[in-house]
């Protein structure tokens, strides 16, 4: 069993054998309200006496059982146990996608034209695969040279008028009926014809006849499609449906001979809102229209010779209109939304295949493997042999403890509790088998055609639910933390976790549309990064090293994944942006640390000049960023020199780079700056790091949070803050936590948070905003004038927990009136207010800081904040780089443009299982990673030196093929 998890289990069997401290009695009286009651008489006593006995009581029966519940969970829910099941299920549904792709069709063509279903009111979504969204650039570049025609009567006139306007979005309806229509852009050489044929006739056939006789008029696409006409004109009588089946054979053979070695797609019939139809169309009802349809279905491609030869059906569109027919002008001819799905679906049947857009899986073949993934293929498999040969040689030691992993974002060091045991032959080829069969799997989710992809869609409830349910377990796995300093290990775990889990809840949700969120979520980013400056900048300036292994381990933890993903997925290093830039970032901090004069803390407590030779350095490291971040023509001609431009290059440009790097570039120094600042006040004991007791003298702390308050107070311009999502337009009245008021929950629930008629006027910052923090619990912030006094939070209030409960976090006596939460309100307000991303990207550099300092002031001020910690975000912040790096490939799909769909038809059960796999993965990764530094990088010097010059030419040996391939590809195009 994992160290984290015994640590677990022990804090919960010791929180669960330790007594509940007595409540006292004036804090209870109080509660209820009665607090000026003559208690001092002898009835009020003994009734008080009572009442305070069985509240007691009360109090520790509900914490035992708290404590018994996480107890039973630690014991029955082992990370060995997951994996485990985790191993299972993805046995289980590769089988099941396999077969079921195999005996029901897993042509994903045939799953773009044929179903789907709406996201939203104008979002289509086809069955198991992602729809492209085409621009007219890319529709030109797929079609140039090609001819399509669209053939048919005024149903398919108007598609042929959503399809040209892909290709040139001025194009509109003229008004012309009955007619050819042609269309062509001669900048691409592009054609796309409209032919007026009302019936499946004679001269229909006579049409396609010569299209199969002359290749040169023959179009490359053809899109065809009649029968409300043969409806109409005959009464919807079953001697025209004779007729429409005979003349549809008849012209069966040319169309299968069109499709030898071009495309054709018959427009199966869309419904009718017959209530609006004209009266000489009252005879096209939908009953007609499905004789129809079934007619073709049952003529077409009956030609069992020629089984390759096919015409495909376009049903999509059909089964759009059965859910917007009724918004049809004449109840005959489809809402442009709908016709623009249709042209949509026909571009990326045509289309995916020839350009092969990553966020478009529809219609597009498995790609062949590259050199490169074949050969790294190999070393897994003789990996695979050296350890099977090794086991059965009789080497099965086996690893029994391994050294705690460093943080290597913030560079924090941890001892471990015991010694490695010695390694043996056997063992890192172990860990190779189980990084190959990981990457097997990362292979099947987002390359092969195993699993299904669907695309994200955004919408309030699918960011901000998920965002509750993970605060409540949060909260529910709270543990005393075994140190009080500001920014300990259990504390920046913490951060770290439940920031990674906003990070993944906002890109399986797509909420980067949203403004507010997305620049929230940039602060977040910069939190990260300020982590690393403040981890490193502490590591070196304590403890002065900069050896070579130091080094080396901190950058084989961070590039391992990676640099195994850029081989197995075929993707650029700098595909993974956020390695990179924390790489990029440490060893900046390395050079301004190690470079002349190496000032340390041991040198700088002899003399104070040295303190000011450390603020010199991190001036110069300041100018240094201005610099670069003010000449981009430099910095990119840097990059993009060859190898390094290998590293920063993404998609044969630097400029992803520069943004990423120019997005947070100030976030380093601030946490370096900070760090110094802190360090120095902890070394002087200005700083009050006892348990239980406040950071700062009452004072200081006031004028701190004052001047944070005003400096975020300059950006508040509008006075709509982004909390408006929760009111009346975001959720309907009876919202989605009616699930969880049961009859055991007051009426006025919890959940009436987020319900409309529980919301005053102001917006959701005036929650927060109490009257200076009294001494009542945290949960006094979310009583609201609309809130009774008896709601359910009285649950979690002293009758549940200690007096001193977990929520006392946020609670100082020293909070002025106007508390630091308005730096996130005003903050909240700044981003709301930006019109467009650019905006609001240009001052973030600036004003993040702001913010993430405002988060440590809040979170270490109050003494007993920094005694407790969430061991639930903690456990997912020691494996936050490879919930980053992971969710690439085996949670979202497409390289995160769509999400992965192990569950299909069901949304929520399959994001609970393919997180459930995704989690126990990047856990099981950062093992593997843990326990291959240990033999990749030797302490021995002499060691170390011979496999970096090992790792220098296998790279170097990368890079060339990698140069070689691409020459040739360049070639051959």
């Amino acid at each position: 069993m994992m160290e984290d998890e015994k640590h677990m289990q022990v804090v919960a069997v010791a929180a669960s054998e330790k007594p509940a401290p007595a409540m006292p009695h004036a804090t209870t009286v109080a509660e209820f309200g009665v607090v000026d009651a003559p208690v001092c008489s002898a009835p009020y006593r003994s009734a008080a006496s009572h009442l305070s006995a069985c509240c007691h009581g009360g109090a520790k029966m509900a914490f035992l059982a708290y404590s018994l519940g996480k107890r039973e969970i630690n014991q029955y829910f082992s990370i060995k146990n997951a994996k485990l099941l985790s191993v299972a299920a993805v046995i289980l549904l590769t089988l099941f996608h396999t077969v079921s792709r195999y005996y029901g069709g897993g042509d994903t063509c045939e799953w773009l034209l044929s179903s789907g279903r709406y996201l939203g009111e104008t979002v289509w979504q086809p069955y198991g695969c992602m729809m492209h969204k085409y621009k007219n650039t890319e529709a030109k570049s797929c079609l140039a040279e090609k001819r399509v025609a669209f053939v048919g009567d005024s149903r398919i006139q108007q598609l042929f008028y959503s399809y040209i306007q892909i290709i040139d979005p001025a194009q509109r309806a003229d008004g012309r009926k009955h007619e050819n229509i042609l269309f062509e852009d001669r900048s691409a050489s592009v054609n796309v014809d409209f032919l007026w044929y009302a019936e499946v006739n004679n001269s229909l056939k006579e049409r396609l006849i010569s299209w199969t006789k002359d290749p040169s008029i023959k179009p490359d696409v053809v899109i065809i499609g009649a029968a409300t006409w043969s409806i109409k004109l005959h009464g919807g009588s079953s001697e025209a449906l004779q007729q429409y089946r005979a003349n549809l054979t008849a012209i069966s053979l040319p169309l299968e001979q069109l499709a030898e070695d071009g495309e054709v797609y018959w427009v199966l019939q869309d419904p009718v809102h017959e209530e609006g139809l004209s009266d000489n169309r009252k005879m096209i009802t939908n009953e007609q229209l499905e004789l129809y349809n079934k007619v073709v279905l049952s003529t077409l491609n009956s030609n069992k010779k020629n089984s390759k030869a096919r015409v495909r059906f376009l049903g999509a569109s059909r089964q759009a209109a059965m859910e917007t027919i009724t918004q049809s002008a004449d109840g005959l001819h489809l809402p442009e939304s709908t016709r623009n799905v249709a042209a949509m679906v026909l571009m990326n049947a045509v289309c995916n295949k020839v350009l092969r857009p990553i966020d478009g899986s529809c219609c597009q073949a498995l790609p062949a493997p590259s050199l490169l993934q074949k050969l790294t293929a190999c070393v897994f498999l003789g990996s695979a042999l050296v350890f099977l040969v090794l086991h059965a040689l009789g080497h099965n030691r086996s690893w029994k403890s391994r050294p705690t992993p460093p943080n290597v974002e913030s560079g924090e060091e941890k001892k471990p509790a015991t010694a490695a045991s010695p390694l043996n032959h056997k063992a890192p080829f172990q860990a190779l088998c189980k990084m190959g069969l990981i990457m097997v799997y990362f292979y099947l989710c987002d390359r092969a055609n195993v699993f299904m992809k669907e695309q994200k869609f955004y919408t309030h409830s699918t960011f901000f639910i998920p965002l509750i349910y993970m605060f409540v377990l949060g909260i529910f796995y709270s543990e005393n933390s075994k140190e009080t300093k500001l920014l300990n290990r259990e504390q920046t775990d913490e951060w770290k976790g439940w920031m990674q889990l906003v990070i993944l809840i906002y890109h399986i949700s797509g909420a980067s549309v949203f403004i507010p969120v997305y620049m929230h979520v940039r602060v977040l980013v910069a939190a990260y990064l300020f982590q690393t400056g403040y981890g490193h900048f502490s590591f070196f300036w304590l403890k002065g090293d900069f050896g070579l292994y130091r080094v080396c381990q901190v950058l084989f933890r961070l590039n391992f994944l990676v640099v195994v993903l850029c081989l197995v997925m075929d993707r650029p290093y700098q595909f993974y942006y956020f390695v990179p830039l924390v790489t990029f970032w440490f060893v900046v901090i390395y050079a301004t640390m190690a470079m002349w004069p190496q000032i340390l803390q041991k040198k700088a407590n002899g003399s104070g000049m040295w303190h000011v030779g450390i603020l010199v350095k991190l001036l110069g490291l300041l100018l240094f960023i201005c610099f670069f971040a003010y000449s981009q023509g430099l910095f990119e001609n840097i990059f993009s020199v060859w190898p390094i431009s290998k590293l920063f290059e993404l998609n044969g440009s630097i400029h992803e780079w520069w943004f990423r790097w120019k997005l947070d570039r100030f976030a380093i120094i601030h946490g370096m700056l900070f760090a110094f600042v802190y360090l120095v006040l902890q070394k002087c004991q200005g700083l009050s790091e006892e348990k239980g007791e406040p950071l700062f003298s009452t004072r200081i702390s006031n004028i701190l949070l004052l001047i944070s308050v005003f400096s975020f107070m300059t950006y508040s311009f509008p006075t709509h803050s982004m909390f408006h999502l929760f009111q009346t337009y975001s959720f309907p009245t009876h919202s989605m936590f009616n699930l969880f008021q049961t009859y055991s929950f007051p009426t006025h629930s919890m959940f009436h948070l987020f319900q409309t008629y529980s919301f005053p006027t102001h917006s959701m910052f005036n929650l927060f905003q109490t009257y200076s923090f009294p001494t009542y619990s945290m949960f006094n912030l979310f009583q609201t004038y609309s809130f009774p006094t008896h709601s359910m939070f009285n649950l979690f209030q002293t009758y549940s927990f200690p007096t001193h409960s977990m929520f006392h976090l946020f609670q100082t006596y020293s909070f002025p009136t106007h508390s630091m939460f308005h730096l996130f309100q005003t903050y909240s307000i700044w981003a709301s207010s930006c019109k467009n991303k650019t905006e609001c990207n240009e001052l973030h550099p600036y004003i993040s800081g702001l913010q993430i300092l405002a988060f440590i002031l809040i979170r270490n001020i109050p003494g007993y904040s920094r005694s407790l910690y969430s061991s639930f975000f903690a456990w997912f912040g020691k494996i936050s780089l490879e919930l980053f790096i992971c969710q690439y490939h085996i949670w979202l799909a497409a390289d995160t443009k769509g999400i992965l769909v192990l569950i299909p038809g069901n949304p929520s059960l399959n994001i609970i299982i393919s997180t459930f796999i995704f989690v126990c993965v990047a856990h099981e990764i950062s093992v593997i990673t843990n326990d291959l530094a240990q033999v990749a990088i030797p302490k021995d010097g002499g060691a170390l030196l011979r496999r970096l010059l090992a790792a220098g030419v296998f790279t170097l040996g990368l890079l060339l093929v990698s140069r070689s391939v691409e020459g040739n590809q360049g070639g051959g195009h």
